[in-house]
């Protein structure tokens, strides 16, 4: 399917709307079957913080119509509440935030990549948030 955006312009003095269809450049579907390791909540951490940034932040992960679903508390930042976690190999993702309901914008160069807990339990540990050239932005550790 593709995403409708509605838009109106302004030629001097006659509006004209029309509709723009994007065709999603992703697939964000995941079964529940390869959702289910990463599905709980997280202690979430950015590597680098400000000063005086001492507010615990939780990233709760659920799966949602076909779709694994990110929420920090509290926001990143305003606005920056809920993502999709769109599956990009097995155990990394890339976050696409959502306003309204509806993507907006696909973080390409931000990487979700979980680790798996040894001695055969399925469910993943931990994750890091890595940026460009690698590097770690931030990690989160399951709560127990």
């Amino acid at each position: 399917g593709s995403t409708l955006f509605p838009y109106t312009t302004l030629f001097r003095s006659v509006r004209v709307p029309f509709r723009i269809d994007v065709t999603p450049s992703y697939n964000v579907l995941i079964t529940a079957a390869k959702a289910g390791p990463y599905l709980g909540r997280y202690d979430f951490e950015w590597t680098q913080k400000e000063p005086g940034d001492t507010i615990p932040m939780t990233l709760t992960i659920s799966y949602r119509d076909t779709v694994l679903m990110g929420e920090w508390a509290p926001e990143l930042w305003p606005g920056a509440g809920s993502v999709i976690l769109i599956p990009v190999k097995d155990d990394w993702f890339v976050p696409a935030f959502l306003q309204k309901g509806e993507i907006y914008d696909v973080e390409k160069s931000m990487s979700m990549e979980f680790a798996r807990r040894r001695g055969g339990q399925k469910l993943a540990a931990s994750f890091e948030v890595r940026g460009t050239g690698d590097s770690l932005w931030a990690k989160g550790k399951r709560k127990q």
